[in-house]
């Protein structure tokens, strides 16, 4: 009697652990890849993060593009930032809703369109346009406003804010973590040999000072005061961080609050690095799942 009670419990633990296993999540995936950009006239190279039980996904999943800074990479996300372990930790937690994450490489590019000038080449129209329409024709993604999402880092900042101010019509949320914002660029600073460098591959010397004004968020900012439902935006940046970075944060956060456009601003402990980037991760993702599939302009705006 013993013995046949003993084999029942194994029996039911071993059938137990096959259900456990049966109805476990499949992990999440995530994946090199590159495609044919037609503004590029090259591959354009990105990084995929796909959540758990992707495959059981019916879809469409909400989609965020992740820009990497200056002489940087798709990669630092992943590899800098654990972008993957970040994110399968909210979404197990109930912290944030299933999202897809697309990381591309873009040079040094600002994001901007620079083909014409010898530059990196047309990034606005590769990573504005071309990447997003690969994405939604090959995963389930959402081909909705509603469902597309834009952050960076440094360089990455000024490019998701520009690309959002640019066509908010696209996208309905945008987040900078220490944007790279650059509102007082004059004749003068643009004649600096550091300067002249930082822009090589997207503003060639001599920097046309009117192309760049007109190029940065400040400057965009303008277009989106009474539009009906502009995208919301998210400004966070580390309190050790570059001077620049923590004054032209808070002052296009001004700016935007000041027309009427959904803003946020935040601010931890950290300079102009992923130390302080991975800890403002958890904060950027909680925005998107925030925003996503529903009108900006219901956003809670706010320091």
């Amino acid at each position: 009697m013993i013995r046949a009670t003993r084999i029942l419990a194994t029996i039911l633990c071993v059938t137990a652990g096959l259900l456990a296993t049966a109805t476990a999540a499949e992990p999440s995936i995530i994946r090199e890849e590159s495609f044919p950009s037609p503004a590029l006239g090259t591959p354009l190279h990105y990084w995929i993060y796909l959540p758990p039980d992707y495959e059981a996904t019916k879809g469409p999943l909400p989609v965020g593009y992740l820009l990497h800074g200056a002489k940087g990479e798709g990669a630092d996300w992943v590899h800098a930032g654990h972008i993957r372990e970040v994110a399968d930790e909210m979404i197990a937690a109930g912290q944030i809703a299933p999202m897809i994450l697309v990381m591309p490489d873009a040079e040094n590019s600002w994001y901007v369109n620079s083909r014409a000038e010898g530059g990196a080449g047309d990034y606005e129209t590769a990573i504005g346009q071309d990447i997003a329409a690969w994405i939604e024709s090959r995963y389930k993604a959402s081909t909705l406003r509603s469902g597309r999402a834009i952050a960076g880092i440094s360089m990455g900042g000024f490019g998701a804010f520009r690309l959002a101010m640019m066509h908010p019509d696209r996208y309905v949320a945008a987040a900078s973590l220490s944007g790279a914002f650059w509102s007082q660029m004059t004749p003068e600073i643009a004649k600096n040999p550091r300067v002249e460098r930082i822009f090589a591959s997207a503003f060639p010397a001599p920097i046309d000072v009117e192309k760049f004004i007109r190029s940065e968020p400040q400057t965009l900012a303008a277009g989106l005061k009474g539009m009906p439902n502009p995208p919301a935006f998210y400004i966070t940046f580390g309190r050790q961080d570059l001077g620049g970075v923590m004054t032209e944060g808070p002052k296009l956060y001004e700016q935007l609050r000041e027309i009427g456009v959904p803003v946020r601003v935040t601010s931890g402990d950290g300079g102009h690095e992923w130390e302080f980037w991975g800890s403002a991760l958890p904060g950027m993702l909680a925005f998107f799942s925030e925003t996503f599939n529903r009108p900006a302009a219901t956003v809670r705006s706010g320091g």
